[in-house]
């Protein structure tokens, strides 16, 4: 888990998927290499990769899914960062780690249709029901089960760190591995 900063302030979470590149959802910067179908996080294709700079022994690169990894609904598994704990707070000092339960696709579309919102392409689900989950910081960290990272937190509803009625949307890596391939391939 790694915290991307600009000016030294947390700005969102990302994971290191080999010695020299960082996967991630802060797609708001255009200097790294972004997917290029990204335009805000609601409209999918929420990934990036940025080339790391510094590495020290303790960092770990975390494995990922494979282009055929699926996930089954209520499956266990964890989400860290440090974003805000509430809405209204700032973001946390201390990395954090929650548990949350995957949901099945068309659970997940349904429950965000009751909220007038359509998901889109690329993402899977996560948490709405439990007492925890994902907030605002929170972006670009890995959805870990039985320690493979499958997703990216992308977007929660409204900003509502309250755990709202409606899961967490996370980008799904496994949709994305040939394009991920591509990049770490080239060397960006």
């Amino acid at each position: 888990m790694v915290s991307v900063q600009v000016d030294g302030k947390h700005k969102c979470g990302g994971f290191l998927i080999d010695r020299s590149f960082v996967l991630t959802a802060c797609g708001h910067w255009n200097s790294f290499q972004q997917n290029p179908l990204y335009k805000n996080p609601e409209t999918g294709y929420d990934i990036m990769i940025l080339e790391k700079v510094h590495l020290s022994n303790d960092v770990m690169i975390v494995p990922f899914s494979e282009q055929d990894g699926n996930v089954e609904a209520h499956r266990r598994c964890q989400v860290a960062g440090w974003g805000k704990t509430e809405h209204s707070q700032k973001a946390v000092s201390d990395l954090m780690v929650t548990d949350v339960s995957v949901i099945s696709f068309n659970t997940c579309k349904n429950l965000w249709g009751q909220v007038d919102k359509i998901l889109p392409p690329g993402v899977m689900c996560a948490g709405g029901s439990e007492d925890s989950g994902v907030c605002q910081g929170d972006s670009g960290g890995p959805l870990v089960c039985d320690g493979v990272a499958v997703g990216i937190v992308s977007f929660n509803y409204d900003c509502n760190c309250r755990y709202p009625n409606v899961p967490n949307v996370y980008t799904k890596i496994a949709e994305y591995r040939t394009w991920i391939d591509g990049v770490v391939d080239k060397g960006v």
